[in-house]
């Protein structure tokens, strides 16, 4: 009891000391003495700068009065919303924070079918919106966040609109115009200071950019920036919260997802200032006409500094739109390893769509039917080398027969090595020619894949019936299905390859068509209608093969006859028993 008395007492002693101390500190600033009068040599100086004076304290007021007057409060009496309509966007902003609050692009629908927005509203009310500034301090970055800015739309000539945000309080000043014409591309100038001297800061969006563009579209977006000769891009995995600033001569820099892109680029300004950040994140997704909150996911975010003035793009991946705003920015559209294949299959299905067919559905069936047609020559080709080749596989099998009773390293392999390449050669065949007609679609389907992964002209294209997205699954798999089913009619068709023994011919029959199928059952409609039509285009060119020329249908079963194999389709003679010894 005693010790709670004494701790009690030095309590009270130690709040009585500090007062004490608090008193006389405070007491020579709360009464200043009188400064003396100025010397009458001193002024004309002060009489041609502020007028005679009668003390320091109304000199000092004179000098607060320029940094009172550049930081006079400016701030709007309440919150409201200014709508901005383009004919590429609509869009909504906030005198709150002077910041988006809802980016509508007109021509496009989220997966969903819905306006595309690329705000995410659920994110930004946790994490901030687009366009917010930013800055290094935490506590002014809220601050001017959640200022209430006054707010002026103006009508300008030629369709334009600018759309200007001012705040000032505490000392702080700050400026935001946007100025938007009919296209994707726009202007930005901020002004940021503190009692009248500039202060370094950005624009931001935090992230979630587009993410209802498309299932699960967090995992393809990146942040990029262009340096002289070399696009630079960040995934999640390369980022931890927020990033230290990167201060690079950047062409340009921003945020991307698969079909979308945000591009800062700046006007005269020899570096940027780029911070990267990352946020965890669950998004919505829709479950039985409700939104549920779906997988967590990594979500990336830019915020750009080092310029006053800024043009930005927002909208559409599409070539030819990106090379109008930037010369480099079009590199932005990436058609991964088979681009030399991706990228002109991508410009003739452009062209063919504008100048032939508006509905990419036939413009893919057209350009696969060139295709095949084209590959014609080369498969008849390599059948009549396969006919060869059965022919002579009874003194193929005699060479392969003497080479194998010889050692690895014995010399007399090579000479019947050198033996079977001059057989070839008196019979004008090329063993890999039969190889050519298999191997050059296999990256043609990589480039279909490709371009309808990457190509936004081919997101949400429809075709016949329930298809609406080529490149989307097909929901009801009946692309898929149909697609093993004239897989398993084609290898019907097609004649047992010299030398392939008949129960491997038999299995390939059936593993090809289960094998492509499980494959294309995960590929997005487009490709299935490609490889659907190219195989329904093969089946009939195998008929006209098989049916005039002769030489198919029997080389096989004579050319097995002459090397002692059963025909194909013939159970094999019985094996003779050893006779016992007399």
């Amino acid at each position: 009891m005693n010790d709670d008395f004494n701790m009690e007492r030095r309590l009270m002693l130690a709040f009585l000391l500090s007062a004490v101390l608090m008193i006389l500190l405070l007491r020579p600033w709360s009464n200043p003495k009188t400064a003396p009068q100025a010397k009458p040599a001193a002024k004309p100086a002060v009489a041609a700068s502020a007028g005679p004076l009668a003390s320091a304290p109304a000199k000092a007021k004179a000098a607060v009065k320029p940094a009172q007057a550049a930081a006079a409060p400016i701030a709007a009496s309440h919150a409201e919303r200014v709508t901005v309509n383009t004919p590429v966007y609509r869009l909504e902003f906030s005198n709150r924070g002077a910041s988006a609050r809802s980016w509508i692009l007109s021509r496009y629908t989220d997966q969903y079918w819905h306006p595309l927005d690329l705000v995410d509203a659920k994110f930004s009310q946790r994490h901030g919106y687009p366009f917010e500034f930013w800055s290094a301090d935490a506590g002014l970055r809220k601050q001017l966040a959640q200022a209430l800015y006054q707010v002026k739309l103006s009508q300008l000539s030629g369709g334009r609109q600018q759309l200007t945000f001012r705040w000032a309080g505490n000392g702080w000043s700050a400026v935001k115009r946007f100025e938007f014409g009919r296209g994707y591309e726009f202007q930005v100038s901020t002004e940021l200071t503190h009692n009248g001297q500039a202060q370094p800061h950005g624009l931001a969006w935090p992230g979630a950019f587009a993410s209802s563009s498309a299932e699960n579209d967090f995992v393809t977006e990146r942040i990029f920036a262009r340096q002289p000769g070399k696009l630079l891009k960040w995934e999640p995995k390369n980022i931890a919260g927020i990033s230290s600033p990167l201060r690079e001569g950047y062409e340009y820099a921003g945020l991307e997802n698969k079909y979308f892109a945000l591009a800062f680029l700046p006007n005269n300004t020899p570096e940027i200032e780029l911070t990267r950040m990352k946020t965890s994140y669950h998004p919505l997704v829709m479950s039985h006409g409700r939104e549920i909150a779906g997988k967590p996911a990594e979500t990336l975010g830019v915020a750009i500094g080092g310029s006053p003035q800024w043009r930005v793009f927002i909208g559409p991946k599409r070539l030819a739109l990106l090379g109008r705003v930037a010369p480099h920015l079009s590199e932005l559209v990436h058609f991964g390893w088979f681009g030399f294949a991706a990228k002109p299959l991508f410009l003739w299905m452009r062209w063919t769509y504008e100048h032939i067919v508006h509905n990419y559905g036939w413009v893919i069936l057209i350009v696969t039917f060139v295709i095949t047609m084209i590959m014609y020559p080369f498969r008849l080709k390599a059948q009549k080398t396969q006919v060869k080749m059965i022919a002579l596989q009874p003194r193929i099998k005699s060479i392969n027969d003497r080479m194998k009773k010889l050692p690895l390293k014995d010399p007399r392999r090579m000479q019947l090595q050198q033996e079977m390449m001059k057989l070839y050669q008196e019979e004008g065949i090329n063993p890999l020619g039969g190889c050519l007609p298999m191997l050059i679609p296999l990256p043609l389907i990589y480039a279909f894949y490709e371009v309808l992964e990457t190509s936004i002209e081919l997101r949400h294209a429809p075709w016949l019936f329930y298809y609406h997205d080529l490149s989307a699954r097909d929901p009801y798999l009946i692309m898929p299905i149909l697609l093993v089913a004239t897989q398993f009619w084609f290898m019907a068709l097609v004649p047992m390859a010299a030398g392939q023994d008949q129960m491997q011919a038999r299995l390939m029959k059936w593993i090809m068509p289960l094998g492509m199928g499980y494959i294309f059952f995960f590929l997005p409609t487009g490709v299935n209608l490609y490889y659907l039509g190219s195989t329904l285009i093969m089946v009939s060119q195998q008929y006209v093969i098989n049916r005039h020329y002769a030489p198919l249908k029997g080389a096989a079963p004579a050319a097995a006859a002459a090397a002692g194999k059963p025909r194909a389709g013939t159970p094999a003679p019985a094996a003779r028993k050893p006779r016992g010894k007399r």
